[in-house]
């Protein structure tokens, strides 16, 4: 049985017009509902709140519930009431206007499935009401509907959602045919990769929530992807949400996709791209003033949709082609051809973030998740839930020297922030109460934007505050004071306050909870028990795949009469040099030796060039461009002379970049790579204490060696391939950092100067 809410009934068949991507006019929830039964006292005993209407019947073939609830309706007199109320802090008329198709929609088809219920032909009064939630200003807007048109308008609906249906149900037959007897697509399994694939089968069908560690190389993508679309068909999942943080997770997906449908009959895929990367007009708003593809979007969205569908795979070339032909937004066009896709990617935030989620994919039990590199879940997951605010966005808001009115509410804010700065004695970064008085004065801008006639588009600075503040607005949504800081700091003329999630587990297992079954996995969620307890989910199942690699495989070196502390660098330095020479010099290849900051790199590189001045160094530089990354990429290719490249842990090349089509010979990790300390740091270690937890295992030492093990998973990506790891910080031989260490490494703790030997009998 398929069920069907009016709003979301109304808001497909029958959107028209324009995007629109202000946030002017946000309002909660709990403010809607409050403005609506204050709007409605008075009314006569025969008004009606929250009536329900309904209808059962059969499209394409499914059964189908028709369901919602009437604001209000007064059906005592001979022409019946249906009132629809809006609540909104946008120009009401401008409010009506841009979403009129839509609510004009929603109070018609509830007039057709009332006048269905009481059987008789009495015309209907439609009453839209939009309302302001602090002035209670309102608007209303009338129209005249016959019970024959409304009950006509139903049908039209129907029809018209029962060809997307029909056209649904048709792809879907013959998708689970071709699923039903889906083979792997290669001959053989990797060690282990059959046995993942049933795990994680297993874990979908059973709608468990599983966390999987799987060793880098081991074909773990296949292996959840595979028997994932499987389960569309022996589960009876719609779709499948893969999320991944990294461009080359999603590009693994689509290769993924084109093995098991290599000639694109049967499953359909749609990747979504961040909207900045998708855009055509970069830095244009999304107006339909400023942008031709959101200017009459929805009046020309469906054929494009329809026409990516066709295609079974809506990579970000293809919607970019399509998009362009057809002159819409590719972002949105995106979104759209997602809903009726097999399998989805997209980044974390579209499920995760607050505000960013899609809403599209919300609360879908008939989706199942595929979590990637889920180290990466706590701690995004972190940041999306935590704020900042600093005089100098303020300020540089003023700068644009936007409307008169803007502007008064702007420098509102900016003596609400002085005056938190004076009450709470700000200097040092220090923990502080919640800024009621600071939060209401973003109230009030963002009050007057919404209500205000003028455009944000001419002000861009002025825009970004807009949005920060409305974050801060909406965080009353996912505040707990239990899980949550606030920071404040100050120097000069320079203040900042912070709003900092300390433990995002309950909130992630909320949004897990709202899909079917999913997998969470990475080569590196050790150990499984605190992974678990910062994914919200110690209760639920968490295992290891074998491990496809031999022992022989990899060679794992612990150096620990090698000082990284900072104060001891300088006088290692020549020693450290030495290792790494010694290293490279066991076995010709690429090797890459990574450090824990940039001044550790250049100290080294400078002290290496002074020592082997002809020797082929590569040296990553910060914020190097997506040409200059490839370039570094390119000395590391199979056949490519013997290069060494000095990085940093954690940076874009110990995770977010694959040495594709390369072999590294041996990687050094320099240091154990500790964060530095900080009042976030002792929050968050305070808070796990609190937990009956090893706070600081859970804010120093976990994300340290998370950037270890990913820079270690460089090394064996196949398995033909052999190569050496080496740790260099006594720090490595203690308890604390060994139990982060897989399963399948066998270290042996050596001196610098045994390096050359140990690596010379590995390598025979």
């Amino acid at each position: 049985m398929l069920k069907l809410a009016v709003t979301a009934l109304a808001e497909f068949v029958h959107r028209r017009g324009d995007l629109h991507a202000r946030l002017d006019g946000r309002t909660r929830a709990d403010e809607g509902i409050a403005l609506q039964r204050l709007l409605q006292t008075g009314r006569p005993d025969s008004y009606e709140r929250e009536r329900a209407v309904g209808l059962e019947t059969e499209l394409a073939g499914m059964p189908v519930t028709v369901a919602g609830r009437i604001d209000g309706c007064d059906a005592a007199g001979d022409v019946i009431l249906i009132e629809e109320f809006k609540t909104t802090r946008a120009d009401p008329e401008a409010a009506h206007r841009h979403h009129a198709s839509v609510h004009w929609a929603q109070a018609q088809l509830y007039a057709g499935l009332l006048a269905r219920q009481l059987g008789d032909g009495r015309g209907f009064e439609l009453r839209l009401v939009y309302g302001h939630p602090d002035s209670r200003e309102t608007r209303s807007f009338t129209r005249a509907c016959s019970a024959a048109d409304a009950r006509q308008f139903v049908d039209e609906t129907l029809t018209a959602y029962g060809w997307w249906l029909e056209h649904l149900a048709d792809h879907q037959q013959a998708r689970d045919a071709h699923l039903a007897t889906l083979a792997f697509p290669f001959a053989d399994y990797r060690p282990f990769q059959r046995a993942m694939a049933r795990r994680v089968f297993q874990a979908l069908r059973d709608r468990e929530h599983l966390l999987l560690e799987a060793p880098t190389g081991s074909g773990k993508t296949l292996a959840t992807v595979y028997p994932a679309v499987r389960a569309l068909q022996a589960a009876g999942y719609r779709r499948v949400l893969f999320l991944t943080s990294r461009n080359t997770g999603a590009m693994a997906v689509r290769d993924a996709a084109a093995q098991l449908d290599p000639e694109q009959r049967f499953l359909r895929h749609a990747s979504i791209t961040a909207r900045e990367r998708a855009c055509f007009v970069p830095g244009t708003p999304c107006e339909p003033d400023a942008c031709p593809y959101a200017r009459g979007y929805y009046d020309r969205a469906r054929p494009a949709v329809v026409e990516l569908l066709e295609r079974r795979g809506a990579d970000p070339a293809s919607v970019a082609e399509v998009a362009r032909a057809h002159t819409v937004c590719p972002f949105e066009l995106a979104l759209d051809a997602a809903v009726w896709s097999d399998l989805v990617v997209a980044d974390y935030n579209y499920v995760f973030d607050p505000l960013v989620r899609l809403q599209r994919f919300a609360n879908d039990s008939q989706a199942v998740l595929l979590v990637d590199e889920s180290h990466q879940l706590a701690p995004r997951v972190r940041d999306m839930l935590s704020l900042v605010l600093t005089r100098r966005e303020i300020r540089e808001a003023l700068a644009d020297n936007p409307p008169d009115a803007v502007a008064r509410r702007i420098r509102g804010l900016d003596r609400a922030l002085l005056a938190l700065k004076r009450r709470a004695g700000l200097a040092a970064e220090q923990m502080m109460d919640r800024p009621d008085a600071l939060i209401r004065a973003m109230q009030r801008f963002v009050d007057e934007v919404g209500t205000g006639a003028e455009p944000l588009e001419p002000y861009p600075a002025t825009r970004e505050l807009l949005f920060n503040c409305s974050r801060w607005l909406r965080a009353e949504s996912w505040y707990d004071p239990d899980r949550f800081v606030f920071l404040g700091e100050a120097a000069g003329r320079s203040v900042t306050v912070r709003l900092v999630c300390l433990d995002p587990g309950p909130y992630i297992r909320a949004r897990l909870d709202e899909y079917g079954g999913h997998v969470r996995f990475s080569g590196t969620v050790s150990p499984l028990n605190l992974y678990a307890r910062l994914h919200g989910e110690a209760d639920a199942p968490a295992e290891r795949a074998g491990n496809p690699f031999s022992a022989g495989q990899l060679g794992v070196l612990v150096v620990r009469d090698v000082p990284t502390y900072l104060r001891r660098r300088a006088d290692s330095v020549a020693t450290l040099v030495s290792l790494i020479d010694s290293v490279r010099g066991a076995r010709a290849g690429h090797y890459l030796a990574a450090f824990p900051s940039f001044d550790y790199l250049q100290l080294a590189a400078d002290a290496f060039a002074e020592r082997f001045p002809g020797a082929a160094l590569r040296c990553q530089t910060p914020g190097m461009s997506e040409a200059e990354r490839g370039a570094f990429l390119a000395g590391f290719h199979d056949g490519a002379e013997p290069s060494l490249g000095f990085v940093v842990l954690g940076g874009v090349f110990g995770e977010s970049v694959d040495f594709t089509g390369a072999s590294l010979a041996g990687v050094i990790c320099v240091g154990v790579g500790l964060p530095p300390p900080s009042l976030t740091r002792q929050a968050l270690a305070e808070h796990y204490i609190g937990e009956g937890l090893d706070g600081r295992l859970v804010a120093y030492q976990q994300p340290a060696m998370v950037k270890v093990l990913q820079m270690a998973g460089r090394l064996l990506r196949s398995p033909a391939d052999r190569g050496v790891l080496c740790l260099v910080d006594e720090r490595f031989c203690e308890p604390a950092f060994r139990q982060f260490f897989p399963d399948h490494w066998q270290p042996r703790t050596v001196r610098a100067a045994e390096v050359a030997g140990e690596l010379a009998a590995f390598w025979s």
